[in-house]
């Protein structure tokens, strides 16, 4: 501790100290336990996992074209399968739940260029069983639909969805309480393949804006990641707004929002296939925004997760206090980094599949 003393100071120490024991603390509370739920009722590649707000229900989709929904029982100690249904004609690409205030309510994209939307309904009028129904569809009939993501719930019930031919097309519930009806609001031509979206969480007195991703090969730095301001109006694409620095020759494979925390600014991660950008839109006038404006300003970039690992990134997630990532690596592994006291990412725990389950995932490009 001497020779250390004559390279740190006391302060630098003591930080020092406390990131660690923050780090502990982190990983005693927040990883208790990994669970591993079979997947053999799934005869192809499992595209996509996602898991409701509440942390009770799971919906598994597939290349086999089938959507499998879980549920956490009354005792939270295991999973036990809902149901399993057929959902598209082609490959399903992802899934995505609704805010709660509209019910229990997926959405699942497909290959087969179609949106399938999903309620979980009582099976009858007396009956307190709870069965999942398909509502709508909504048909796209341009290309492979890659990703999609509900609005945040201030904005109404508005969903977001990116195309292989570079579309982004918006529908909107005329009424939320009757999800059959969904209008096409926006259908923006962006001209690149695109993989990836998510909506600025912001607040309700701003106006939503989109980040869009791609992961096309050959194509300018500038043509990475679009923002679109979706308004009243007519959306607005923000060339001016760009993520610097990120290279032509890096593919974004997942954007996602940081939960709104701070009054000042929102934070974005943008993964590539080997680390993860962590931008921050700083907002005007300390936080506050007349209503509908959009930040104007270009992201500033506060962190980057690089891993000296031969493994490529598939996507990411953030925790709900905007504070840990975790990040999924084809080679199966869910690495969780967390923020350090300024803006640093530190790794603090990695959890892998068991041994008969350590093989690579297959790459979603």
């Amino acid at each position: 501790m001497a020779s250390l003393a004559h390279e740190f100071t006391s302060d630098q120490l003591n930080s020092f100290a406390l990131q660690s024991e923050a780090a502990k603390n982190f990983l005693k509370t927040c990883i208790p336990r990994a669970e591993f739920l079979p997947a053999y009722d799934h005869q192809d590649v499992i595209t996509h996992v996602e898991l409701s707000s509440d942390g009770l229900i799971l919906c598994v989709v597939s290349v086999d074209k089938m959507v499998t929904i879980w549920r956490r029982n009354d005792g939270f100690d295991k999973w036990i399968k809902q149901q399993k249904f057929k959902g598209h004609n082609g490959a399903i690409w992802r899934a995505r739940f609704a805010h709660p205030s509209f019910g229990n309510l997926i959405a699942t994209c497909s290959i087969d260029a179609n949106i399938f939307l999903f309620l979980e309904t009582p099976t009858t009028k007396t009956s307190r069983r709870l069965n999942w129904q398909h509502q709508t569809t909504l048909k796209y009939y341009t290309s492979a639909i890659l990703d999609i993501k509900f609005s945040p719930a201030f904005h109404g019930l508005m969903l977001a969805a990116c195309t292989a031919h570079g579309h982004v097309i918006v529908y909107e519930a005329h009424d939320p309480l009757n999800i059959n009806y969904f209008n096409l609001i926006y259908d923006i031509r962006l001209g690149v393949r695109l993989s990836t979206l998510d909506w600025n969480p912001g607040r309700y007195n701003e106006s939503p804006f989109l980040v869009v991703g791609s992961n096309a090969t050959n194509i300018p730095s500038d043509k990475r990641l679009t923002v679109l301001e979706i308004s009243t109006q007519l959306p607005t694409i923000r060339e001016a707004i760009q993520f610097t620095p990120l290279r032509s020759s890096e593919k974004i494979q997942c954007v996602r929002f940081a939960p709104q925390i701070s009054a000042v600014y929102t934070k974005v991660a943008i993964a590539t296939r080997r680390k993860v950008l962590i931008f921050a839109f700083f907002s005007e006038k300390s936080g506050r925004t007349e209503r509908g404006q959009v930040i104007n300003k270009p992201p500033r970039l506060i962190a980057e997760i690089v891993d000296e690992i031969q493994s490529d990134i598939i996507t990411l997630q953030w925790n709900s206090g905007g504070a840990a990532i975790s990040v999924l690596y084809d080679d199966g592994a869910i690495r969780i980094y967390k923020q350090t006291f300024g803006s640093a990412f530190v790794e603090i725990v990695t959890v892998r599949p068991p041994s008969q389950l350590q093989t690579s995932l297959p790459k979603m490009n």
